[in-house]
């Protein structure tokens, strides 16, 4: 199920390009159109033979077998079927990760330049902080929201990001938290690694993280191997280290989707487990005080074909007009300090709206019942001709 499927991307080569988005395997396979009828064949319910079958009433006998073999073997030696092979590889991958001194970088040569002069000068040259430093206003700021969406398609949220990093103490530690787009529902990765990119190592915090597996463990995965792989904490600290310092302090924190309190009716901290872990949360900051800095990695709609729509959506316009009403009103819930409000809004149109971040911003009213939010920008990016991305900036201040 970790499998991504997406259109070609080139038009010379129609077909269906599958790949693995937890890395269990590295490769990229090109499904021509004529085979795409097939594919649903691997369901786990389907024989080989009739995999054969079908494949010979599209061609002679010696083909469909011959055909069928082909299938197999690429799907098997790329990862991509669930087997003996498969599950192997997979058990490999996360005990590597387990092992590791570090978080390797993900998506360093890919989403982001792989080097750190390239890196520096990447963001210097399209980061404008001070284009937005009149709107961050005064001190008192405990945290941030803002995107994970690629860089290119979001620099103005980034350079607001950057203004509003400025009220933020170098020598904090920041808990950067942030969706966790493969994890667990309802459950919090944890690591007790470093972060390392191109721009150095951070300086991580494993006794804090002893300490919250300690008094949650059935809300926490220690060691998540959605760390290894989700971009939604590495691209915020790596803005960290340009912005701050290569081996700033980070607390790294990835929350599921509380989909089961969804579909019961309920608040997360209805399950005792989640419950205990906002607790810990927040004596966590309690003791910590303004040490603290929080970074909340968050995308708001996602809306169009691209994710599952039956309409195109452009940006500011028509459908998307009426979801920037939504969003600004739910971060005017925010704002009032009414969670309940907030989660009322999420658990009746997640479905609609898709917002990536809904969890993480919940939790963090959990932590703090006295932060108030306020909107520094807001944007929406058409990622494809057809598909719409919100996102902005909130920065959260604490009413003492």
């Amino acid at each position: 199920m970790d499998l991504d499927f997406q259109p070609s991307p080139a038009e010379e080569n129609p077909g269906l390009l599958i790949r693995d988005c937890l890395h269990f395997s590295d490769t990229s396979l090109l499904i021509p159109g004529y085979l795409l009828r097939f594919l649903p064949y691997f369901d786990g319910c389907h024989t080989r033979e009739q995999l054969v079958e079908a494949i010979t009433r599209a061609a002679n006998r010696e083909t469909a077998l011959g055909l069928a073999a082909h299938l197999c073997e690429t799907l098997d030696s790329a990862g991509f079927l669930e087997c003996e092979s498969y599950w192997n590889r997979r058990d490999a991958v996360i005990e590597e990760f387990r092992r590791a001194p570090v978080r390797h970088a993900a998506h360093a040569g890919s989403a982001y330049p792989d080097t750190e002069a390239e890196i520096r000068a990447y963001f210097n040259s399209n980061l404008r902080p001070g284009s937005f430093a009149r709107d961050v206003g005064g001190d008192g700021m405990i945290g941030i929201a803002a995107p994970h969406i690629s860089f290119e398609g979001g620099w103005n949220s980034y350079s607001s990001m950057a203004a509003a990093l400025s009220k933020a103490a170098p020598d904090s530690l920041f808990v950067v938290m942030g969706t966790s787009h493969y994890g667990e529902r309802d459950r919090f990765g944890l690591t007790a690694k470093p972060f390392e990119t191109p721009l150095g190592r951070t300086r991580s915090e494993p006794s804090l993280v002893e300490k919250l597996a300690a008094a949650a463990p059935d809300a926490t995965i220690v060691e998540d191997y959605c760390h290894a792989v989700d971009h939604s904490l590495e691209f915020h600290v790596l803005l960290l280290q340009h912005l701050v310092r290569p081996d700033v302090r980070v607390l790294p924190i990835l929350v599921g989707g509380f989909g089961s309190a969804m579909q019961a009716g309920t608040t997360p901290e209805a399950d005792p487990a989640t419950a205990k872990l906002f607790s810990a949360l927040r004596e966590f900051a309690r003791e910590e005080g303004r040490k603290l800095f929080w970074l909340l990695s968050v995308d708001m709609a996602h809306m169009g074909k691209r994710y599952g729509d039956d309409f195109e959506a452009q940006v500011s316009t028509g459908r998307m007009a009426q979801v920037e009403e939504t969003d600004r009103a739910r971060v005017e819930m925010l704002a009032a300090g009414d969670a309940s409000a907030f989660w009322d809004d999420v658990a009746k149109r997640d479905a609609e709206l898709k917002w990536c971040g809904s969890s993480t911003l919940y939790t963090f009213t959990q932590v703090y019942p006295e932060a108030r939010a306020r909107l520094l920008h807001y944007e929406q990016w058409n990622i494809d001709p057809a598909s719409v991305v919100s996102f902005g900036t909130v920065a959260f201040t604490g009413t003492e």
